[in-house]
């Protein structure tokens, strides 16, 4: 009976989909340096562009005041390793979990470390406000906002992509034959409930 052909390849493909989630679980952990070291690099660089910005603003600090702004960066680059692994600590929230069916989409991968980076680079925007380098130059449009709650957040495109970092491309290209295969089970389901309707009429 058809029924019971699709009832087999249902299966088969579910088998495929749970052994292709478990390499995503180990994938997902392996990012986590990747992300780091690109949410390291982003700090570092818009640091050094708000001090071209703001030259004024850097004398002002006079040497304690600099060496006290470089402090508090390093201090930020240091704990950008736990605070990505507090971002992604939620496994429900990962891509390829059930609870995320609703929401994926091939990008969807993508929008979910693109959405933890900036969880991490906000982090920078206290410190930039505590030194009064916040602010954009005049016509620059304003790349930091303030929250209604208080707290400040990146605004604008982060630029962030998964390059040619290993883990986030294999993370990236598996989630999407994981997306791929998710979407031919629905079809094979809808196939079977159509099928066993049609046996059940003809067996009547």
């Amino acid at each position: 009976m058809r029924s019971e052909e699709l009832r087999s390849e249902i299966a088969s493909m579910e088998k495929q989909r749970n052994e292709l989630s478990e390499k995503l679980d180990d994938l997902l952990g392996k990012t986590r340096p990747e992300i780091a070291e690109k949410a390291r690099l982003w700090i570092n660089r818009h640091v050094e562009d708000r001090v071209k910005y703001h030259p004024k603003v850097i004398t002002s600090l006079g040497l304690e005041g600099v060496r006290a702004l470089k402090s508090c960066i390093a201090d930020l680059c240091t704990s950008v390793p736990s605070l990505v692994l507090t971002a992604t600590e939620d496994e429900d929230t990962w891509p390829h979990r059930p609870a995320q069916a609703g929401l994926r989409g091939f990008s969807y991968g993508n929008d979910y470390f693109d959405s933890i980076f900036r969880k991490v680079i906000n982090n920078l925007g206290p410190i930039l406000e505590k030194y009064k380098l916040l602010d954009d130059p005049p016509g620059h449009y304003q790349s930091w906002r303030k929250r209604q709650d208080g707290r400040i957040e990146y605004a604008i495109s982060t630029s962030f992509g998964v390059g040619q970092d290993t883990a986030l491309r294999s993370y990236s290209e598996n989630y999407q034959a994981f997306e791929r295969l998710e979407n031919a089970i629905n079809d094979k389901r809808k196939e079977l409930t159509g099928a066993s309707a049609s046996e059940l009429w003809d067996s009547a």
